[in-house]
């Protein structure tokens, strides 16, 4: 760093060598490309979202529905159902034995 010599206190050229170094090569150009970098991440998760949820998702189900309407099978009329059975006659008991002679 090449440094010129000026009729000035110790004071003014060590402030003015601070600023330069420190502040404006170091510190703020730094900040500056990080914010940069944080910007293009979010512009990333932002592309992302779009693909998946509005590219895939959203629009293959309206196809599929559009599919299902008119691909649909036609389905058959209902058939009347068949008459009950009827049931058996009862039976009737067998009649009670009666006792054996003395």
């Amino acid at each position: 760093m090449a440094v010129s010599f000026w009729l000035l206190t110790d004071n003014l050229l060590a402030v003015q060598v601070f600023t330069d170094q420190v502040f404006t090569d170091q510190v703020f150009t730094d900040q500056v490309l990080t914010v940069e970098v944080l910007t293009v991440e979010v512009l990333t998760v932002e592309v992302f979202t779009d693909q998946v949820f509005t590219d895939q998702v959203f629009t293959d189900q309206m196809l599929a529905s559009e599919d299902a309407r008119t691909t649909a099978p036609t389905v058959a009329p209902p058939t009347s159902p068949a008459p009950p059975a009827s049931p058996a006659p009862p039976t009737s008991p067998a009649p009670p034995t009666s006792p054996a002679p003395p």
